[in-house]
């Protein structure tokens, strides 16, 4: 619909404005699920945002998973979470 408004049926006038969200989450794979959990996770969260053009993710992918852990001695860097 023009003017940035889309359709909606349970509103009175049929038109609800678009607002694009957009949420910036952190991936950490493997920090107890499978490595597959997250990407599958990830990918449907996507589908979702571009169907309903509601959200949109930034994702940033971090490697602190239990094999890190094993290799390093501990899950987080020092400065990690800043």
């Amino acid at each position: 619909m023009p003017g940035g408004f889309r359709y909606h049926p349970h509103f009175p006038s049929g038109r609800v404005e678009q607002l694009m969200r957009e949420y910036k989450i952190a991936a950490i794979p493997g920090d107890g699920i499978g490595l597959e959990v997250i990407a599958a996770g990830l990918q449907v969260l996507k589908v979702l945002g571009e169907r309903d053009r509601g959200f949109k993710l930034d994702v940033e992918h971090f490697p602190w998973s239990s094999d890190y852990y094993k290799k390093h001695g501990y899950y987080i860097p020092h400065g990690g979470l800043e």
